[in-house]
């Protein structure tokens, strides 16, 4: 059973520390209703109008459940009302009926929603808290994608309401609409063919504006006109010349689907739940590129705050092969890299904490150094490829706060 752990950084802590800092113990469970050791995190969400919360991989339990209390803590003690999970900006619908307390099971809004890195336990109890949060609540959370991949059901929103308006029209441009990519992978000859297919259908609609897009069909309007765009999204990240343009294209579009979202619902405070990589303020490793936190940054400013995640040692649950098997499976880490950030963090404490990285930091965290990042899926060699990888950061540029855990486990597969 997790316990409360207050652990202070000072000077005296490590001879590493300048000044400042407090890493504090977090009780990663969802299991205890006390908030009371998340005060002490008042003063650094006070000013946040949309906070990021990373992972350093998309299969921790613990990540999963520290995201869980911080963001019940943002929900009960700070106002924030909008939840968005890295999934396609339509992919949602499900999850927040079923948040809204309507008449849908959990297990087929989490399949709905295409992603099956949340298809987990602790992602789950997440949802179910908001379900009881909401039945009492004035002022209730509603749940939200904002990725451009996987947009099936922004796909057949657009077909619905072009069959509506003009079935004529619909009929012409039907079999395209079946063709395109939702994922952004594809061909990318065949993508450009599609592409400009896609610009002639934003033309029309463009030429319909001034006709549908006012009075009382303006929202449905705005609906069909934001699917047609992220299926656009998806057609650029197809189009991409290399994998570094693709992901410099995803976090763009990232960043302005939530501006889309942020206009339809003025004065609401955000929550975005992605990999470390998407919610820091940098580059994600990709030269001249700039990832969904530095977007945000730059659209908020202060308004925006980050809370990175950060591991030393375990499992973690991804999709890989095993034993012959592909599906997901637990899938060891390995020690923390000799001169990598999570040997600097793992030196600074055994039991897992939070370290805020707008005061000083220590020493140890202010040079660029290599990481361990995953997402979803797995190679046979990837520890091999973990120890060759490139891909470094500052992290006190990247983020605002981070928490870390000396030793994680397996997010657990959900099982209704």
């Amino acid at each position: 059973m997790w316990f409360i752990l207050w652990v202070f950084l000072c000077p005296g802590f490590s001879s590493d520390v300048e000044s400042g800092g407090s890493p504090m113990g977090l009780l990663p469970s969802t299991e205890n209703a006390d908030m009371s050791d998340l005060e002490q995190l008042s003063a650094f969400f006070k000013d946040a109008k949309v906070v990021g919360l990373g992972e350093a991989n998309h299969g921790t339990a613990e990540f999963f459940r520290y995201k869980n209390r911080l963001i019940r803590y943002l929900v009960t003690t700070h106002g924030f009302r909008y939840f968005l999970i890295e999934s396609g900006l339509f992919s949602c619908e499900s999850l927040n009926a079923y948040v809204l307390g309507e008449d849908v099971a959990l297990a087929d809004a989490l399949a709905d929603q295409q992603y099956t890195i949340w298809y987990t336990q602790e992602v789950a109890e997440l949802f179910v808290w908001m379900r009881e949060f909401n039945q009492t609540a004035k002022e209730k959370v509603r749940v939200s994608g904002f990725d451009s991949r996987d947009n099936g059901n922004g796909r057949d929103a657009l077909k619905a309401y072009l069959k509506e308006k003009d079935p004529g029209y619909f009929a012409q441009q039907e079999a395209l609409l079946e063709a395109v990519t939702l994922t952004g992978f594809g061909d990318a000859s065949q993508a450009q063919a599609h592409g400009e297919a896609l610009k002639s259908i934003q033309a029309y609609l463009d030429g319909k504006m001034a006709s549908w897009g006012t009075g009382s069909g303006k929202r449905a309007f705005l609906r069909a006109y934001q699917a047609l765009k992220v299926l656009q999204q998806a057609n650029a990240y197809a189009q991409a010349p290399t994998p570094q343009v693709a992901s410099n294209n995803r976090d763009l579009h990232m960043a302005e689907n939530i501006q889309f979202l942020a206009a339809d619902n003025p004065g609401t405070k955000w929550m975005v739940w992605a990999h470390n990589g998407h919610i820091g303020v940098g580059t994600n490793g990709v030269p001249n590129g700039t990832n969904l936190g530095a977007h945000l940054n730059q659209w908020l400013g202060a308004g925006y705050v980050n809370v990175g995640f950060g591991f030393g040692k375990g499992t973690f649950r991804a999709y890989g092969d095993q034993n012959g098997v592909s599906s997901y499976h637990a899938f060891p880490t390995g020690e923390p890299l000799a001169g990598s950030l999570d040997a600097a963090l793992n030196a600074l404490g055994s039991t897992p904490f939070f370290l805020d990285l707008t005061q000083a930091i220590p020493k140890s965290l202010a040079e660029t150094l290599p990481i361990r990042w995953a997402d979803g899926a797995v190679g046979p060699n990837y520890l091999e490829t973990w120890s060759q990888s490139s891909l470094s950061i500052r992290v006190a540029e990247q983020f605002d706060g981070i928490i870390f855990v000396p030793e994680i486990s397996a997010a657990k597969t959900y099982r209704p």
